[in-house]
């Protein structure tokens, strides 16, 4: 999960440089994101929310690096 924190200040560095609301928003969440993937373990939600079944033991950490991955990817669609 380090390679998700030291994406995340790399692209605060980016968003102070760049200096657009849009672009500061979108990293905003996904640092957002990242803070939750990094305290919180995201898979314990995953059966309240009816995704998925049990995580096996290796497999757990998949929801964690998915969710801000995902949002990154599709923030990159959009700019």
């Amino acid at each position: 999960m380090r390679s998700l924190l030291l994406l995340a200040n790399g692209l605060i560095v980016f968003a102070i440089l760049d200096r657009r609301l849009m672009f500061s928003l979108a990293v905003a969440g996904f640092v957002g994101l990242v803070r939750v993937s990094c305290l919180y373990d995201v898979v314990n939600l995953c059966p309240r929310l009816h995704i998925g079944g049990r995580w096996s033991a290796q497999y757990q950490l998949l929801p964690n690096l998915l969710s801000p991955s995902s949002y990154l990817f599709l923030d990159s669609a959009i700019f």
